[in-house]
């Protein structure tokens, strides 16, 4: 049986393929002519509200697998799935340095679920271990274009 006390390497491996739009799209918005910074801020800010979407979908999915949850837990559980996708989604509507910092503090706030989804056990216990580095490089993508805008 293996680990639990680290993530599975495909797990890792397609995590950390998740960010290279971050990175990739951070950098270049730094190092592109002005013309093109507003585009490239734009493909930034969607790909963080479609992760957060994503991340949403996760909780859901550990809500309506996890047996041991009680309807109460459950009914919570899968409200707090559904506020990251709304997050992304009101992220996409405001002006662009609020945005990214919006989806930013959502994919940071995403982690106090993941932590009380491994906490509840429906989460393995490796999950936040992932989640951690994923979120805050991501974050921190977003935030230094919403500085720069």
């Amino acid at each position: 049986m293996p680990a639990v006390d680290k993530p599975p390497m495909i797990a890792a491996a397609l995590g950390g393929l998740g960010l290279i739009p971050f990175v990739g799209l951070s950098v270049a918005t730094f190092l592109a002519p002005a013309a093109m910074q507003p585009d490239l801020s734009f493909a930034l800010l969607a790909y963080g509200a479609t992760i957060l979407s994503f991340l949403g979908g996760i909780h859901w999915g550990l809500a309506t697998a996890a047996h041991t949850l009680t309807p109460r837990a459950r009914t919570f559980q899968m409200s707090i799935s559904v506020l990251p996708q709304l997050l992304g989604w009101v992220a996409l509507l405001v002006p662009s340095p609020l945005g990214h910092a919006f989806t930013a503090a959502g994919l940071l706030l995403i982690l106090l679920a993941d932590a009380g989804a491994v906490r509840t056990l429906i989460a393995p216990a490796w999950f936040l271990q992932l989640r951690w580095p994923l979120s805050c490089v991501a974050a921190i993508a977003l935030l230094a274009v919403s500085v720069r805008l």
